[in-house]
């Protein structure tokens, strides 16, 4: 059920993607599972014609800290997505997004404020 679900959200960023002419988008999970079952899924559909390929990221607590900061340097150099749980809200500096998306529901104001904020950010 998720795979569909995440096929056709995934589908919809992309599409956001190149209609908006969106440089970078950080998606939301629950968990770090589904955060990494998005990135897979985005990867599989780049592989079907027709579809914009888009470079996928994604990054989580349990990473080495040299791992995330290689995901996030990438993140920085290309037009992409980035998918993460509960790992980007708060407390990191990633300029330049445009687009941040809620894949799972979100109950805590101060979560959806702070992850909001990332697309909020003036760039150089």
């Amino acid at each position: 059920m998720y795979i569909d679900g995440g096929r056709k959200i995934n589908i919809q960023i992309t599409t956001a993607l190149e209609k908006y002419k969106i440089l970078n988008a950080i998606s939301f999970h629950r968990s770090i599972l589904r955060a990494s079952k998005f990135k897979e899924i985005n990867e599989i559909i780049n592989e079907n014609k027709g579809i914009k390929k888009i470079k996928v990221f994604h990054i989580s607590g349990k990473m080495k800290s040299s791992a995330r900061t290689t995901q996030m340097r990438g993140f920085k150099k290309e037009k992409g997505l980035m998918t993460n749980a509960r790992c980007l809200t708060e407390g990191v500096d990633l300029p330049a997004i445009d687009c941040v998306a809620f894949n799972d529901p979100k109950r805590s104001v101060i979560d959806i404020v702070q992850a909001s904020g990332r697309a909020l950010r003036l760039s150089r």
